[in-house]
């Protein structure tokens, strides 16, 4: 679950220095693929009864997949799906739905830190890879200005327009 700051990384960082930030909503790099199984791995063991047979499902019935490998082996089939599906946001999906199932099971039988850790590591890895995401509340969402203006913006002037908020009103 350690997330540990490579030479690679610092690197990357450094070059990125100075740059307007390029976000990439449109395709996931293999290697944040590879980095998810593994961050889905822990998820799976620190979920009580595991994910990889729920996902495996869910694959097949909200994604509209047949399972690649037809196996027995849901984490096999779920993991081919992480690293050759053309389609990112399905891609997403999948993992969004990793963490969805476990955290049902996780508010009654694992530690609040573990929650946290894996979380971290995955949010961590979207900015590593400059992928324009982050997990929050339970969902993957999309960081922009667009989603910050529907998100924050339009809900706190809506807020601004509701009776007893004439004081901050008036200031705004």
């Amino acid at each position: 679950m350690a997330n540990v700051e490579t030479f690679k990384v610092r690197q990357q960082r450094v070059e990125r220095l100075g740059k307007a930030e390029v976000v990439e909503y449109e395709t996931l790099p293999r290697e944040f693929r590879i980095q998810a199984i593994h961050i889905c791995d822990d998820v799976h063991e620190a979920t009580p009864g595991g994910v990889w047979k729920k996902t495996q499902s869910f694959l097949a019935r909200e994604l509209g997949k047949i399972p690649p490998a037809r196996s027995e082996d849901p984490r096999a089939d779920c993991s081919q799906f992480l690293l050759e599906s053309e389609d990112p946001l399905a891609v997403l999906s999948l993992i969004e739905y990793v963490f969805r199932v476990s955290s049902q099971q996780w508010q009654l039988f694992v530690d609040r830190e573990v929650v946290e850790k894996v979380t971290e590591e995955l949010n961590q890895r979207f900015l590593e890879h400059s992928l324009g995401y982050q997990f929050q509340s339970g969902q993957i969402v999309r960081m922009d200005s667009d989603y910050l203006h529907a998100e924050a913006v339009e809900p706190a002037l809506s807020l601004l327009a509701s009776r007893g908020f004439e004081g901050p009103r008036e200031e705004f």
